[in-house]
């Protein structure tokens, strides 16, 4: 390396480190470098679970814990709703109403409240670690959706368009809502409680 910072290789090509370091981050921040951590679910059954036996007394070792998909059935149907009531308060381009985007944001902080707030689920690893992600993606698409209200309610339009843009083409959430359904038909449909 040469005083200047340029790595020179046999080559004879002059990289620069620093700027090379700042595209990598670019690349990074902008999406094009993956970061993506989805997690589907197993394709193949899951075997029976095995029970302990105890003198006359039966008890099914790691159940699946029911309540846990009935919360998230209902944190999935706020989600669904705080994001159609999105879509219709901040149309693209077009005027909004300030009360609306101010209740939005209301119900908004609820929601997240309500999703950091409930307990992981009882029963198998894969199902934890399935809530764990699903968590994650529920409240990256919240955050997304706060950015945005906030911007537009500030003025800064070209940000919130920018941002909404991005967030037209992330599919993340459907992906992460169609496992969950089918983990949970796997899960509850075998009698596994």
């Amino acid at each position: 390396m040469d005083p200047h910072g340029v790595l020179k290789e046999e080559t004879d090509v002059n990289i620069p480190m620093v700027p090379m370091i700042i595209l990598w981050c670019a690349a990074l921040m902008l999406g094009f470098i993956p970061t993506e951590t989805h997690v589907p679910p197993l394709e193949k059954p899951l075997a029976p679970m095995a029970e302990e036996k105890s003198p006359g007394k039966s008890t099914t070792k790691n159940p699946v814990d029911k309540d846990w998909f009935d919360r998230s059935d209902a944190h999935l149907a706020r989600v669904d709703e705080v994001l159609r009531r999105f879509q219709y308060t901040f149309p693209e381009y077009s005027e909004y109403d300030p009360e609306e985007g101010r209740q939005l944001l209301r119900d908004l902080d609820a929601l997240q409240a309500a999703i950091e707030g409930t307990k992981p689920p009882d029963g198998p690893a894969e199902l934890t670690t399935f809530a764990a992600g699903l968590h994650e993606v529920l409240s990256e698409r919240l955050n997304k959706v706060r950015y945005m209200i906030q911007h537009y309610m500030s003025g800064d339009w070209r940000a919130a368009q920018k941002a909404r843009e991005e967030w037209k083409r992330d599919h993340r959430l459907e992906r992460w809502v169609k496992d969950y359904h089918q983990m949970r038909d796997r899960y509850l449909s075998k009698g596994s409680l």
